[in-house]
């Protein structure tokens, strides 16, 4: 019987750098200036720890989605979310570029009006909205999006109350390839209850549906998890148009769509 040579075990030290949402990174290179202004003037002016954000940078990303998004698609309009960061410099940079407003709570909303964004330029998402403020928003123009069957109820009883027929839109889950499922926000589009609302809204009456949204998750790295989602909504567009003429799929952001309401014809933008 032959034996394998022996060879002796070797540990081969790897260094590597932290861990963050986005990978590992290799090595942390000390930055001395930001946007041309020493750290070091910065600290000594307000003090450590200091967070320091590059309205340059902000810009320029904002206007580089701007770019992809105009050279491609006819209609569409981009909403800052405001969870993302709702600190008032940071939301009026983004819209002095044209932004309009992503809100999530009543807070949220609070703020947007109170930096002058027109109520119908924000969009309100979100389980919980209370009966006040989903007055309030639908009343004044602002599009909802509808979470759960007992707030499309609530908002059709506000509807009717006030004798008007706003505009919402109705979130959805879905399965997606690579991003874990959020089933526990919208109507499920697999088993068939996004369509069931949509159904429901429509037959009611009492409301106009104005868009579909759908959120898969945070910190989703592979861009395919995006192409899967746009597709089924396309898809999803495609199918309230053939049971119900809601023809047109007009704007998208961060998944979120607007629908025209049209007896005919098509526009598919994402």
């Amino acid at each position: 019987m032959n034996k394998d040579k022996y060879e002796r075990p070797v540990l081969i030290r790897h260094a590597i750098g932290l861990m963050n949402k986005y990978s590992r990174m290799r090595s942390m290179q000390p930055q001395s200036h930001i946007d041309g202004v020493s750290v070091a003037e910065l600290i000594n002016t307000y003090g450590s720890p200091l967070v320091v954000f590059s309205e340059r940078t902000l810009i320029d990303r904002y206007r580089e989605l701007e770019q992809a998004l105009s050279t491609r698609y006819p209609n569409y309009h981009i909403a800052w979310s405001y969870k993302t960061n709702y600190l008032d410099a940071i939301c009026r940079v983004f819209h002095k570029n044209g932004a309009w407003a992503e809100v999530v709570s009543e807070f949220e909303y609070e703020k947007a009006l109170h930096l002058n964004i027109p109520a119908e330029h924000i969009h309100f998402n979100g389980p919980l909205k209370s009966e006040n403020v989903l007055q309030r928003a639908l009343s004044s123009g602002t599009i909802i999006h509808i979470d759960h069957f007992d707030e499309m109820a609530l908002a059709e009883r506000i509807a009717k109350e006030l004798s008007f027929r706003p505009k919402v839109g109705i979130r959805i889950n879905m399965s997606v390839e690579g991003a874990p499922q959020w089933s526990r926000f919208g109507f499920n589009l697999e088993n068939g209850q996004a369509l069931d609302a949509v159904s429901r809204l429509l037959a009611g009456g009492s409301l106009q549906l104005a868009g579909i949204h759908c959120h898969i998750g945070t910190f989703i790295m592979d861009p395919g998890a995006y192409r899967e989602q746009s597709q089924k909504l396309a898809e999803f567009a495609n199918l309230i148009k053939e049971k119900h003429g809601i023809f047109s799929v007009l704007h998208r952001y961060r998944g979120r769509f607007r629908l025209a309401q049209q007896p005919q014809g098509s526009i598919f933008t994402r």
